[in-house]
């Protein structure tokens, strides 16, 4: 089946309205089914998995995810996942702030630390993926950059802030390779740097692997920092109006199945 995007409203919820007006909500699949309580403990009790499971995911998930979640409505088709993309604080503050979510998904273990120390997770988190840090250069890598020594002083960078985990990544890169983090523009996602780069308005960006794999029009210059490898967790949220279903969706994020599309979006094995 393939993915379908579409919009979904989740009203009722100021922050998560805030959230979905900078990340990009799609549904993978058409599969139907009621969401809410009842299809929960349906779920649970006779072993079906059918209603709405409200995903939220690290924008550097956002086409890998789509397929993993594709595949899960095939195999379950009374699920229909809704998902919604954006940088991971973004996500854990929706999530904290009582965002209606069934599963999260994100490119740190931060967050899923915060979430358990606020007993906001319905059990232990689930390593599901991992990735590493590439400099994205135009297509032809046009000003010669060879290593994250040459970023600096080719003019635009572009980066992560701090506080998001491609940021937090990009800095320690820098740190292993002994070189001093250059001025930089900074953006709140990953997906934001790579756009950077795209439309011309940065020379390079510090972005993860799998984002250069998937788009056409730029390249990926190796860092080669041993050590520094993305981790991406999935936890059930605590509280989940499909917790059954969304249990199966956590356990289908671990199997073989799901672990080769991952693959073929590039990540690694957890």
């Amino acid at each position: 089946m393939t993915a379908l995007a579409r919009s979904r409203e989740l009203a009722g919820f100021v922050g998560l309205v805030r959230l979905l007006a900078v990340g990009v909500l799609v549904a993978a699949g058409c599969g139907g089914g009621d969401s809410g309580a009842s299809a929960g403990e349906r779920a649970e009790d006779d072993g079906e998995v059918d209603g709405t499971i409200t995903v939220l995911g690290a924008s550097s998930l956002t086409d890998a995810l789509a397929e993993v979640s594709a595949a899960f409505e095939d195999r379950h088709p009374g699920a229909d996942v809704a998902l919604s993309f954006d940088g991971s604080p973004g996500l854990v503050a929706a999530v904290l702030e009582g965002a209606p979510v069934d599963v999260l998904v994100l490119a740190d273990t931060q967050g899923v630390d915060r979430l358990r120390d606020a007993e906001r997770l319905a059990g232990d988190p689930v390593s599901i993926a991992t990735n590493h840090m590439v400099i994205a250069v135009p297509r032809g890598n046009p000003d010669g950059i060879a290593g994250l020594a040459d970023v600096g002083g080719q003019g635009r960078l572009a980066m992560c802030r701090a506080e998001v985990p491609c940021g937090r990544y990009a800095r320690e890169v820098f740190a292993a390779a002994g070189v001093a983090v250059p001025d930089a523009g900074l953006e709140g996602s990953v997906r934001a740097v790579l756009a950077k780069v795209q439309l011309g308005e940065a020379d390079a960006g510090i972005v993860y692997a799998t984002d250069v794999a998937a788009a056409a029009d730029v390249e990926a210059v190796e860092i080669g920092a041993p050590g520094v490898t993305a981790t991406y967790p999935a936890a059930v949220i605590d509280g989940s109006s499909n917790a059954g279903a969304a249990a199966a969706y956590l356990e289908f994020l671990s199997s073989a199945e799901a672990g080769r599309i991952l693959e073929s979006f590039g990540f690694g094995a957890p």
